[in-house]
């Protein structure tokens, strides 16, 4: 059985999308033990997105995975308009 837990906690979401709630130490270390923890418990897959957090999940997400051997998968997604398109169609 797959079990997944979905990363938008990780950056105290939504408080960080507007700036209100700046980002600290502190929370990055529970929200590493609380990846660890998930892991510990048999949690396979992490999703995430660009937009947790403007970033701050996939930040968190990927110091977990430097510092831990996690063996799980890693889901992310992002939206056409967090990318500038006509870069792409230039280049």
């Amino acid at each position: 059985m797959r079990l997944g837990y979905g990363g938008g906690a990780l950056a105290d979401y939504p408080w960080h999308l507007d700036g209100s709630k700046p980002w600290d130490y502190e929370q990055e270390k529970r929200a590493i033990h609380c990846l660890s923890s998930l892991s510990n418990l048999g949690i396979d897959f992490i999703d995430t997105a660009h937009r947790y957090g403007n970033g701050v999940s996939e930040t968190v997400i990927g110091n977990f995975l430097n510092s831990s051997g996690y063996q799980g998968k890693i889901l992310t997604k992002f939206e056409i308009s967090d990318f500038n398109i006509i870069y792409f169609i230039n280049h």
